[in-house]
């Protein structure tokens, strides 16, 4: 006959433990069900009838426990997808902002160099002085310089 308290021990469970699963298998247990120094008991046999019970239960425990799981991380794997996609949609519509609005300031400043080509020429005909071919060509030169540079990011 074995104790209550060394059946909890031998199995890695509670006294608590080892009570309850009696109580609940009692008409199996029934006749094997006996003391042992004033203290609960069981016979051997009700000892490996009891010792099944907590294995049967930590399996099936065990099994419920990783098929939960593997539904968790399903479910993770899932959402991590899903904003995986959203992120990069979202890298997307930032690298088209950023190209119009590179060549948006492409334009603009191509514009302002125009613009002060010609005020530069407008200013020396006023003065009286004609801008020679070889200025315009240097100027010309600076804004494909900088329209390169704005092509190029």
């Amino acid at each position: 006959m074995k104790k209550v308290s060394e059946i909890a021990e031998e199995l890695n469970v509670s006294t608590t433990a080892v009570y309850n699963k009696i109580k609940k298998n009692k008409e199996e247990l029934e006749e094997h069900i006996g003391k042992k120094n004033n203290a609960k008991a069981l016979d051997e046999e009700g000892f490996e009838i009891l010792a099944n019970k907590f294995q049967t239960s930590s399996e099936s425990s065990n099994q419920t426990s990783n098929e939960d799981l593997v539904e968790i991380l399903q479910e993770q794997i899932t959402s991590l997808k899903e904003d995986k996609k959203y992120l990069q949609e979202q890298i997307n519509l930032k690298d088209q902002q950023i190209m119009e609005l590179n060549r948006r300031l492409e334009d603009m400043f191509a514009a302002g160099l125009k613009q002060t080509v010609k005020q530069v020429e407008n200013n020396r005909v006023l003065e009286g002085e004609t801008v020679s071919k070889e200025k315009t060509s240097k100027i010309q030169e600076g804004l494909e310089k900088v329209k390169n540079f704005f092509q190029r990011e």
